[in-house]
């Protein structure tokens, strides 16, 4: 009884963990210019914070290509959630993201405060449904700038996001997602607005064009947890 209840463990469902790995798994990357999308952050008031979330769909990029080496089956075409095909534990990451951000509207005497733009990959656990059931399971988070009044279409910028590799166990029929929030504030008038564009490399250098598409996505099962 005891052995034929090991042999019904997901390890021992393949003989090759390596077959097990490219069937269970997702991974992308980008390229050309590596852009995927647009969106606008703002604020609502003086001096009270407001976070924008923008959640990214990686197909919504002219440059986005799936990884050969993995089947990618649980990738949704139409919305940019992976669900996963099996329980174990997973290696998932997020590298050489980046977003640039232009077009700093406010008003004379004013400037903005953004305290960080954060990426976050987020999970959805099998059976739960709602906004609310979304939970981040590893984010990184910029720095903060301000943005002064004056010349405002001047004011332009790039960050860089790479959530590094990391391990998490995943029930069969998990969904994971990409997150964006963008958290600012006005110091004077009540609402300034900001343009990002979020990009599938480290080094976007317009609204348009980055130096190098280097982004990459991967949600990789370990074929041997």
């Amino acid at each position: 009884e005891f052995k034929k209840n090991v042999w019904l463990l997901p390890n021992f469902k393949y003989n090759n963990p390596d077959y097990r790995m490219t069937l269970l798994s997702y991974g992308n990357g980008f390229t050309g210019e590596g852009l995927i999308d647009s969106f606008t952050a703002n604020t609502v008031g003086t001096n009270s914070y407001n976070d924008t979330e923008f959640f990214p769909d990686l197909n919504d990029s002219a440059g986005f290509v799936l990884n050969t080496n993995t089947d990618n089956t649980g990738w949704d075409a139409a919305t940019g959630i992976f669900t996963t095909q099996e329980y174990g534990q997973y290696t998932i990451n997020a590298n050489n993201f980046g977003l640039y951000f232009d077009n700093f509207v406010n008003t004379p005497n004013t400037f903005s405060t953004v305290e960080y733009v954060r990426l976050s990959i987020q999970v959805q656990t099998v059976g739960q449904s709602g906004s609310s059931s979304w939970v981040n399971i590893s984010s990184v988070q910029s720095l903060g700038f301000s943005l002064q009044y004056g010349n405002a279409s001047s004011q332009t910028g790039s960050i860089p996001l790479t959530i590094p590799e990391f391990s998490q166990f995943l029930n069969k029929g998990d969904k994971l997602r990409l997150k964006v929030v963008v958290r600012m504030k006005t110091n004077g008038y009540s609402v300034s607005t900001v343009n990002f564009h979020l990009f599938g490399s480290s080094t976007p250098t317009s609204a348009t064009t980055s130096d190098n598409a280097n982004g990459q996505y991967t949600i990789a099962i370990d074929p041997n947890n």
